[in-house]
This record gives C-alpha cells, sequence and structure tokens, in this order.
C-alpha cells in the first residue's frame, strides 16, 4: 500500500477526521471500546473510522461529538468556529506550523473552546 506524500512542513494526517476522532476520544478521556458501546457499534468500526479507513455517517459523528463534549462542527470538518479560517498558499502552512509548534497546548486550548460550557450553551 503506497501513502500520500505530505506536503512540504505540513504532516498531512494531523487534520483528518481520524485524527480529530482520536483527539477526542483522548480529551474527553474515553477508549475506542466505550465510545462503541455508546454508539451501539464494533470495535474494529470505530478502529476504522479512527484509522481513516471508512467515514461514519454523520449521525454517529454527531452523536460522537455529543459524547466527547466537542464542536460538531469542528469534529466533521476541522473548522474551528469563531477562528478565522486561514487564506491559502504559503500562509496557511505557516499559520498551521506556528499551531503544531505547541500542538498539545493549542489541541487542549482548542477543543476547550468547542465544549459545550466553554461556548456558553
Amino acid at each position: 500500500m503506497t501513502t500520500a506524500p505530505e506536503p512540504e512542513g505540513l504532516p498531512y494526517w494531523e487534520f483528518t477526521l481520524g485524527w480529530r476522532l482520536r483527539k477526542s476520544l483522548e480529551h474527553a478521556g474515553l477508549q475506542a471500546q466505550q465510545i462503541a458501546d455508546e454508539l451501539e457499534v464494533s470495535n474494529s468500526a470505530v478502529g476504522r473510522w479512527t484509522r481513516d479507513e471508512v467515514t461514519p455517517h454523520p449521525l454517529f459523528l454527531q452523536r460522537w461529538a455529543e459524547i466527547t463534549k466537542v464542536d460538531y462542527g469542528w469534529l466533521r470538518s476541522g473548522v474551528t468556529p469563531g477562528l478565522p479560517k486561514p487564506r491559502g498558499g504559503a500562509g496557511k502552512r505557516n499559520t498551521v506550523n506556528k499551531m503544531l509548534d505547541n500542538q498539545d497546548d493549542f489541541l487542549d486550548g482548542l477543543l476547550t473552546a468547542c465544549t459545550p460550557v466553554a461556548a456558553g450553551f
């Protein structure tokens, strides 16, 4: 099996749906089997979703977001509510690279900002 080449300076895998699913589980402190039980799907289905082998139905994504307490829009598309979208070209790569400099702190802040409590819901 071949893999797609990484764009220069930007690891392509970090912002895939599978990556966001894994990070939301980590944020919620859940294991794959726990979310599988909540969604009433097999553990192997969750594994395929988190490895980007199969895309889950939007209804499963909505429920996943509710269970892990992350924003559905972010989980589905990777766009963070309230943050400006980076503009194309090198500027976009530079913005992403700056965010990745301290990825864990960025992710914690991002997921906190996306929770219903932080958003004032």
